[in-house]
């Protein structure tokens, strides 16, 4: 699919990478896709996937806002003492630790000996 719009092609190159962005390194593929579908050369390839990325920032920059400026103050407003990122990663590893310690049934000094 020789195509000469480099936009196009970004554009598809950044919706591979928004699906895929669970997988690690999903710009790179995201980029790849454009370069290819452009069936560019290394130098415009670069130029393609650089687009690609570019337009692919907008959309999770937007989330990331959405998450830090809404949903945070949301959910410290509902419980009163939510501090946030860290202390919810901290109260997930203490969960996570007393059910690992429940579901295996061992003693706690085994896991402070690391």
């Amino acid at each position: 699919m020789r195509t000469d719009n480099t936009m196009v092609n970004a554009l598809i190159g950044a919706v591979v990478t928004l699906v895929t962005s669970f997988i690690p390194f999903s710009p790179i593929l995201g980029g790849a896709v454009a370069a290819y579908l452009s069936d560019a050369d290394a130098d415009s390839g670069v130029r393609i996937g650089f687009v690609s990325g570019a337009i692919a920032t907008v959309p999770m920059a937007a989330f990331g806002f959405f998450v830090t400026s809404i949903l945070f103050p949301l959910l410290r407003e509902r419980t009163g003492r939510f501090r946030g990122v860290p202390a919810a990663a901290g109260r997930v590893g203490s969960a996570l630790h007393r059910r690992i310690e429940r579901a295996w049934r061992l003693p706690r000094r085994v896991f402070h000996e690391f």
